[in-house]
């Protein structure tokens, strides 16, 4: 286990020995759940952010799929592309 010096106010310290008292737990466990049960909320809060992403790009799927008033996407690509070895005429 490693250590770290933390600095925290009087009141805090105060709360973290009276809820040390009530529990039974000494504070550097409840300074070790406290760090753990905000690292779980960010993870569980990163990923939601994500799933709510990929539902939002699951429900836009296939909207453009049967437009007909779009131009050769696959024509205007290949417009671009260059011959970087000759002028493409041999």
């Amino acid at each position: 286990m490693s250590r770290i010096q933390i600095e925290i106010n009087e009141e805090n310290r105060e709360k973290l020995d009276a809820l040390a008292l009530r529990t039974g737990k000494t504070p550097d466990e409840l300074v070790n759940q406290a760090v753990e049960d905000l690292v779980g909320k960010s993870e569980r809060l990163e990923n939601q952010k994500f799933l709510a992403w990929r539902e939002a790009a699951e429900r836009v799927k296939g909207i453009w799929a049967d437009r007909e008033d779009l131009p050769d996407f696959e024509a205007i690509r290949g417009s671009m592309d260059r011959d970087v070895w000759g002028r493409g005429d041999v």
